[in-house]
């Protein structure tokens, strides 16, 4: 983000994605990295649906902000692929790998 603020690019849109992962990768990858036991249970799409309704319902009445929102319950079903070539071309950027971001951040958060 730095290296686009401080460049001459103007009005551009970017993706700023390493790589295309599932919901279900990254939440692997997040309980292999603590030693935790992987998800196991699967959540059908009317479950999302209504969990979310019911987590707006208790924000609503405890004034927080929902652990699950409309567009994440969609999201968590849905696929969708991004691209950051524009952005890997226009500043010779690349990203790094999700799984060693999480290895980085799970050292800070000792269980």
């Amino acid at each position: 983000m730095t290296l686009l603020m401080n460049s001459e690019i103007k009005n551009e849109r970017f993706i700023l994605v390493s790589e295309n992962k599932s919901f279900k990768n990254i939440f692997f990858s997040i309980a292999d990295a603590f030693g935790k036991k992987r998800p196991s249970q699967k959540i059908n799409s009317w479950q999302t649906a209504l969990f979310w309704r019911i987590a707006w319902l208790i924000s609503l009445i405890t004034r927080k902000e929902p652990l699950l929102t409309k567009h994440s319950a969609k999201s968590a079903h849905g696929v969708s692929y991004y691209s950051a070539e524009k952005i890997k071309k226009a500043l010779n950027f690349n990203f790094e790998k999700i799984e060693n971001v999480i290895k980085r951040v799970v050292k800070n958060y000792p269980l």
